[in-house]
């Protein structure tokens, strides 16, 4: 039919929450620099406490997986195109960090 104007579908981002499992894997860097993750990432800053705190224990694994965590961070913040935001919501009133996740999700 001629004369037909499509309006194009607004396209609004999402939000996907990360967790540490997700920053320990690198391919969560590759998938956000190939553009293919369109969506909008939030980080929650009662992690970055998490993973700062894991950096001064004793412990070398957690040492490591915290280290690789955070320059996932640092990577992630100087991709151009992907929104990195922070979130200050704390839940004091839960202990678990993963109880904590699910609530903001």
């Amino acid at each position: 039919i001629p004369f037909i104007r499509f309006k194009p579908a607004s396209h609004k981002k999402k939000d996907v929450v990360l967790d540490q499992s997700a920053l320990m894997d690198p391919r969560i860097i590759d998938l956000a620099s190939s553009g293919l993750l369109d969506h909008q990432l939030i980080l929650p800053r009662f992690m970055l406490k998490e993973l700062n705190a894991a950096l001064e224990t004793s412990d070398e694994v957690l040492k490591g997986k915290a280290r690789r965590s955070l320059d996932a961070i640092k990577k992630l913040e100087n991709i151009p195109s992907l929104e990195l935001r922070f979130v200050d919501n704390d839940f004091p009133e839960l202990k678990d960090s993963m109880a904590k996740l699910i609530r903001l999700a």
